[in-house]
C-alpha cells in the first residue's frame, strides 16, 4: 500500500556577478490581507529567526531566500482547505477570510511585479508541481495553478523514484544554468506530489567593484579566532545609518537606484545580538533612514550554498494540520490522506566583485581619498536583497566565516 505523502521544495540560487519581540517580529496585528509585500516582510524575519538559530543546528553562513519559500506555501495554500488553510495564511501573516483574493489575483499582481526588468538585474522564477500518475489533480487547482501562478501539473511516475529523480533534477538544472545540481534525492516509490519552486538572481553592481582593488585582508570570526579573507574594496557615495541603540551600522550597496544590498555589521561583532532584535520596523527604518556619505569600503568575498529543512520553524511558527494526518489538501486532489512530508530549500549566494572588464572611471575607485572614511566589514554580518518598489526582502541571511561554503 501506498502512503500519500507530498514533498515541496524551494529553489534558490543568487549571484552577484564580479561586473521587537515574537509578537512584533511575527505578523504584529491584522489588516485587509491584500498588503503581500508588507506579509511577507513579517513573514521571513521571523522564519530567519527560527530557521537560523543554534537551536536548528543552522551553520554559520545561512540565506533564505523568502520570496521563494513564500511562492511555495502560496501554491501549497491554494490547494488546502478548511483550518490546514487557515494555518497556511496565518504563518504568511495574510487574512484567511479573503484567501480566494490573496491566493489568486494578488499574488498574480505580486508575481507580475517581480519580473519587471530592472537595469542589468536578472530575476528570475518558475513553479513546479509533479504528480504522481496514479491519481487525478482537482480541474479547478490546475486552472488557477496555470492562471495565477504560470505553473503546469505535470504528471510523473514515482512508483520509478529513481527516474522520477532525474526528470524533476534535470529540469531544475536546466533553468538554473546548471548551479542547482541533484536537488530531489532520496525520493520514495510512496511519494505522490513534489511541489517546488526555483529563484534566480543575477546583479551586476551599480558603481562596479574591480578585481584590481581586491585585496587579502583579517576578518575577525570570533573572539578566538581571525582569518584571512578576500576583500572587495571600492571607494564611493554610500548610504548608511548608525544605529546606537542595537550598536550596528547599516550600509547600502546598489545594484540599481531600486534594487539594494543592504549590510547589516555590529560594532562589536555580535551577531547575536542584532539577530535576536532584528525586526521589520528596523529594517524599514535602516531603509528609509540612511544618509549618503563617501565610504572607504572593504567586503569579503562570500560564496554560501546550503539546503535546510524548514519544516520545524514552520511548524513553531503554527503551520502544523499540513504535515500530519490531519491534513486537508483536498483542493489539490482527492486521494485521501495527502499530507506533506517535508519542505526543503537550497540556496547559492556568490557576493564578489564585477567580472565585466574595468573602466578608467571604475579604476580610480580603488584608490583611497583622503576625506572618505574607511568602513571594513571584517566581523560577522547580515545581509538582505531589497526590491524598494514592491518593498519586499528577496534574500536574507547573515555570513559569520566567509572562508566557509
Amino acid at each position: 500500500m501506498r502512503l500519500p505523502l507530498l514533498v515541496l521544495f524551494s529553489v534558490s540560487t543568487t549571484v552577484t556577478f564580479k561586473n521587537d519581540k515574537q509578537k512584533e517580529d511575527g505578523c504584529g496585528g491584522q489588516w485587509d490581507g491584500s498588503d503581500l509585500p508588507k506579509a511577507s516582510m513579517h513573514f521571513v524575519v521571523s522564519l530567519y529567526k527560527l530557521v537560523s538559530s543554534k537551536t536548528e543546528n543552522a551553520p554559520p553562513n545561512f540565506f533564505l531566500s523568502p520570496f521563494s519559500i513564500y511562492t511555495t506555501l502560496a501554491m501549497l495554500g491554494l490547494g488546502a482547505r478548511s483550518s490546514t488553510q487557515q494555518q497556511i495564511l496565518d504563518v504568511m501573516c495574510l487574512n484567511a477570510s479573503q484567501a480566494d483574493k490573496i491566493l489568486k489575483d494578488d499574488f498574480k499582481n505580486f508575481l507580475e511585479k517581480s519580473r519587471t526588468k530592472q537595469g542589468e538585474v536578472d530575476f528570475k522564477f518558475s513553479n513546479w508541481l509533479f504528480l504522481d500518475n496514479s491519481i487525478s489533480p482537482d480541474t479547478q487547482y490546475q486552472q488557477d495553478l496555470l492562471n495565477y501562478y504560470s505553473t503546469y501539473v505535470q504528471s510523473i511516475d514515482f512508483k520509478a523514484p529513481s527516474k522520477a529523480e532525474k526528470i524533476i533534477n534535470e529540469q531544475v538544472s536546466g533553468h538554473s544554468d546548471g548551479k542547482i545540481e541533484d536537488l530531489v534525492r532520496n525520493v520514495k516509490s510512496c511519494t505522490l506530489i513534489v511541489l517546488l519552486d526555483y529563484v534566480k538572481f543575477n546583479a551586476k553592481w551599480e558603481s562596479p567593484f574591480t578585481s584590481q582593488g581586491t585585496k587579502r585582508g583579517p576578518f575577525k570570526v570570533n573572539k578566538l579566532k581571525t582569518i584571512e579573507v578576500e576583500m572587495m574594496h571600492q571607494v564611493g557615495q554610500f548610504k548608511t545609518f548608525k544605529d546606537h541603540a542595537h550598536d550596528c551600522v547599516a550600509v547600502e550597496v546598489p545594484y540599481t537606484d531600486q534594487l539594494v544590498l543592504l549590510l547589516i555589521v555590529p560594532n562589536n561583532g555580535d551577531l547575536d545580538e542584532v539577530e535576536n532584535k532584528l525586526s521589520t520596523r528596523l529594517i524599514e527604518r535602516y531603509l528609509n533612514k540612511a544618509k549618503t556619505s563617501l565610504l572607504d569600503l572593504y567586503i569579503p568575498i562570500t560564496f554560501v550554498q546550503q539546503e535546510v529543512n524548514v519544516q520545524s520553524a514552520l511548524m513553531k511558527m503554527g503551520m502544523i494540520q499540513a504535515f500530519n494526518e490531519t491534513a486537508d489538501l483536498s483542493g489539490i486532489s482527492t486521494q485521501p490522506g495527502l499530507k506533506v512530508s517535508g519542505i526543503f530549500h537550497k540556496t547559492l549566494i556568490n557576493i564578489a566583485e564585477n567580472q565585466t572588464e574595468s573602466t578608467e572611471g571604475a579604476i580610480i575607485k580603488v584608490f583611497t581619498l583622503p576625506s572618505a572614511l574607511e568602513f571594513k566589514i571584517d566581523r560577522p554580518f547580515l545581509a538582505l536583497v531589497y526590491n524598494k518598489p514592491m518593498n519586499t526582502i528577496l534574500l536574507l541571511g547573515r555570513v559569520i566565516d566567509p572562508s566557509e561554503d
